[in-house]
C-alpha cells in the first residue's frame, strides 16, 4: 500500500474507494492527490462532499464548480463525461459520429476542449 492509500485508510470505505477510483486517472490531473490530502487534513467534510455524488448531465448540460473530486468539474470528470458521451453517441448513431468542440474564455475551457478532442480522436 502506498503512502497516499495509507492516508485514506482512516476514511469510510465507500469514500476511500471513490477517491482511489477517481485517482486511477490522476495522470490527467497531477495535483489531484495533493489536493485530496490537503482536504483530508484541513477540511474532511469538504473532501466528503467532493465525492458525494458524481456529476451528471442535466437539461443544461453539466454544471459544477472547478475543484477536485467526482462531484466537481476537473480534467478527470471531463474525461469521464466525454468518454460517456462518445460511447452513447456510437451506440445510437446510424453513421459515423462527427463532433464539433468549442471553448471560450472561462477558466480551463481550452484545456477541457483539448482533452475532449484527444479522447474523441
Amino acid at each position: 500500500m502506498d503512502k497516499f492509500s495509507e492516508k485514506l485508510f482512516s476514511l469510510p470505505k465507500n469514500l476511500s474507494q471513490a477517491i482511489l477510483d477517481f485517482c486511477q486517472n490522476s495522470h490527467l490531473y497531477p495535483q489531484a492527490e495533493e489536493e485530496i490530502l490537503s482536504l483530508l487534513e484541513k477540511n474532511p467534510e469538504k473532501l466528503s462532499l467532493a465525492f458525494a455524488t458524481p456529476l451528471a448531465f442535466g437539461t443544461a448540460g453539466v454544471r459544477g464548480t472547478l475543484d477536485v473530486g467526482s462531484s466537481h468539474i476537473n480534467p478527470i470528470t471531463i474525461a469521464y463525461l466525454t468518454q460517456s458521451l462518445a460511447n452513447y453517441s456510437q451506440k445510437i448513431a446510424k453513421d459515423k459520429v462527427r463532433v464539433a468542440l468549442g471553448y471560450d474564455n472561462r477558466k480551463n475551457s481550452s484545456l477541457f476542449a483539448e482533452l475532449s478532442a484527444r479522447i474523441l480522436a
